[in-house]
């Protein structure tokens, strides 16, 4: 009762009970889809901050296909994306006119550290090997957003959104 799943044109979800893990995979046909989402919504409190640790693998970049792991639906959200050909970006999901609005940020423009081996980190992050994507936010409506990676251990932040004083609305 606390997941939902769906699959379109060939697209697998498969438990893989010896890595305690889902495995999803979709095929070359257009349309092909995998979705794990859970069904429960956390809720925002006012004045507290919330955090969200996720872990997977989103492989080598391929023309036409997008991975996402986040915090987000249709309409609102925060999330990682891997879509064809334009590498990692981190997205910040908005809907305060009827229509969803997405704002990307690709890897090599991350304002903190771009995890290409250059950054302060010194890491090269290697998507064709298990991440823990790391998302934190303060909300009230214009707080910060952080995206980030727990490595070895260490929490490396990559790019944050600072809103108070930028965004206009929500």
């Amino acid at each position: 009762f606390r997941w939902a799943h769906s699959t379109a044109t060939g697209g697998t979800i498969t438990h893989v009970p010896n890595s305690s893990a889902v495995q999803l995979a979709i095929t070359t046909t257009s349309g092909s889809k995998a979705v794990r989402q859970s069904k429960q919504y956390f809720r925002y409190q006012p004045g507290k901050s919330q955090q969200i640790f996720m872990i997977g693998v989103m492989g080598v970049k391929k023309t036409n296909v997008r991975q996402r792991f986040g915090y987000f639906d249709a309409n609102n959200g925060l999330f990682f994306e891997m879509h064809g050909t334009d590498g990692i970006k981190v997205v910040r999901r908005t809907n305060t006119s009827g229509t969803p609005a997405d704002n990307e940020v690709l890897q090599a423009n991350w304002n903190i550290d771009k995890m290409n081996g250059l950054g302060t980190s010194g890491i090269n992050l290697d998507f064709s090997k298990t991440q823990i994507f790391v998302i934190d936010f303060q909300w009230l409506g214009v707080g910060r957003v952080r995206f980030g990676f727990d490595v070895g251990g260490i929490l490396y932040y990559c790019h944050e959104m600072v809103n108070a004083n930028i965004v206009t609305g929500k």
